[in-house]
């Protein structure tokens, strides 16, 4: 047995040769558990020109994979994480999805390309006389849920038995700690679209104070709230025009 001490920049192995001057690839590589943003990782698919696969890649074949909050990902944006979900399955490596808001189809797409890219490194370990399942586990702050799915059919069923056990008991607690609501935006005003959507967000913050308040004896009322916006430019947008009213 031997202690991993990482924050050096001593490197030893088989893959020293092949990055004597790249300190990112050999950190990359070496770190024994890597956080990291997803665009380290995805050139493991995405690259198309001067080996930018090679390090995630090898990074990949190492290692597990966990992806924190992939539904926040843009729509344009998911089918280079499938691809990614498909490759590590190629390499043999476990993936674990981190959410508690994903879609039901995106879970069943990653599902779908996981089990490919698996089948394909059963073929390539001479793995393939019985065909596999996948061994597919749910969790949350109730309980913990593990099974063999051996396609898609029977992991949208487990999938979904596990949606309405915890729907049943998140039902069963009757204390409300957050409120929320979701806004109609109505595209039919001359405003451009952020513009509309800033005004009709305005207009919901001021109601929902006026109606959640706490009012302190100096007169003063606060309220405190959170206007959740899943993409980064429009968010931007509209809290400079939130800002700017």
């Amino acid at each position: 047995g031997f202690d991993v001490i990482y924050g050096t920049e001593v490197y030893e192995g088989q893959l020293e040769k092949w990055f004597p001057n790249n300190p990112k690839a050999k950190k990359l590589l070496h770190a024994p558990i890597l956080v990291s943003t997803i665009d380290h990782l995805t050139p493991a698919t995405e690259g198309v020109r001067g080996g930018r696969q090679i390090v995630p890649m090898l990074r990949l074949l190492t290692s597990d994979l966990v992806l924190d909050e992939p539904d926040e990902f843009d729509l344009n944006d998911l089918p280079a994480l499938a691809r990614l979900v498909n490759w590590a399955g190629m390499l043999g490596s476990k993936v674990l999805v981190s959410t508690a808001t994903m879609p039901p189809a995106l879970a069943y797409a990653l599902f779908e390309a996981y089990q490919e890219g698996r089948k394909a490194f059963n073929s390539a370990t001479l793995q393939m006389d019985v065909q596999k399942p996948v061994v597919c586990a749910w969790f949350d702050e109730f309980t913990a849920q593990t099974s063999e799915q051996e396609n898609i059919q029977s992991f949208i069923k487990a999938h979904d038995e596990f949606i309405q056990k915890r729907i049943a008991k998140l039902n069963q607690d009757n204390v409300i700690y957050r409120k929320a609501k979701l806004l109609e935006i109505a595209a039919t005003t001359d405003l451009p679209s952020l513009n509309t959507m800033s005004e009709t967000i305005r207009q919901g913050m001021v109601n929902l104070h006026q109606a959640h308040h706490q009012q302190y004896a100096s007169g003063k009322k606060v309220s405190i709230g959170l206007v959740r916006i899943a993409n980064i430019n429009p968010l931007v947008a509209i809290a400079r025009l939130l800002y700017a009213n």
